[in-house]
């Protein structure tokens, strides 16, 4: 009864083993095809291991290596002050760098050092890093297209109102539009197009409806309006360009 009991003893911790071992070998698995690059590293930054190396590299040439001689020499003080924090707070922490990428190239990564515990000692320090430079790139042209836009905006001869599609309500207007309806832009914030225009039968030709503007001393203006949407950041919005058409309309009278 002891020999069958202590053989069926040894064959559950052989299958518990087999089931570990099963479970490491999976992980294991995770890590190395991970899309993103994870990095153990020392106090001083000196690779410890890694899982994945940029295209262009060996694993085994960057096992000891200097971490630092991968980040751009103007941000290596930002891994300096991480691996201190980490190591001398406990703390994990999140910043950006730019570093060496796939075949020489540079490229933006998104980074996570957090530590290590060994028995409740911090004995390293782990990095996952991941690759942001496409979007970064993304955000750089959508900021740009941004400031081109706000320059136009600000600068047109024409009155332009952005305006909420959701509550159809005005969030901002140039100064062109600003002046040609006499209102403070605080004031024009809290109104919609409906409060300050209309159409009205046109007395050149029976059956044309015009459209007008009411300024804020109650006067009205023949306008020509176009409207259109845009993506301005994460917001998006309708735009109305407002041309007065005053002049037209005195010479076809």
């Amino acid at each position: 009864m002891t020999m069958a009991r202590s053989k069926e003893d040894v064959q559950n911790l052989q299958d518990q083993i087999r089931e570990l071992e099963s479970l490491l070998e999976e992980s294991r698995s995770m890590v190395e095809h991970a899309p993103d690059f994870i990095v153990k590293m020392d106090r001083d930054g000196r690779i410890l291991d890694l899982n994945r190396v940029v295209a262009g590299m060996e694993k085994k040439d960057l096992i000891g290596a200097d971490s630092f001689a991968f980040v751009i020499p103007e941000h290596r003080d930002i891994l300096r002050k991480a691996l201190f924090q980490v190591f001398t707070e406990g703390v994990p922490v999140n910043y950006e760098v730019q570093g060496i990428g796939d075949k020489g190239a540079f490229s933006w990564y998104s980074s996570h050092l957090g530590p290590v515990r060994k028995q409740g000692v911090i004995v390293a320090a782990t990095l996952v890093a991941r690759d942001i430079s496409e979007l970064r790139s993304s955000k750089e042209h959508l900021r740009k297209s941004d400031e081109r836009f706000r320059r136009m905006f600000e600068l047109s001869g024409d009155a332009i109102f952005l305006i909420d599609p959701e509550t159809n309500r005005y969030l901002d207007a140039n100064q062109t539009a600003l002046e040609s309806v006499g209102y403070q832009k605080e004031e024009l914030l809290s109104l919609s197009p409906s409060d300050i225009q209309s159409s009205k039968k046109g007395c050149d030709q029976i059956g044309e409806e015009d459209l007008y503007q009411r300024r804020k001393d109650g006067t009205f203006f023949p306008i020509e309006e176009t409207r259109t949407s845009i993506q301005l950041g994460d917001q998006h919005l309708a735009v109305s360009i407002v041309r007065d058409i005053t002049g037209r309309k005195s010479i076809l009278q």
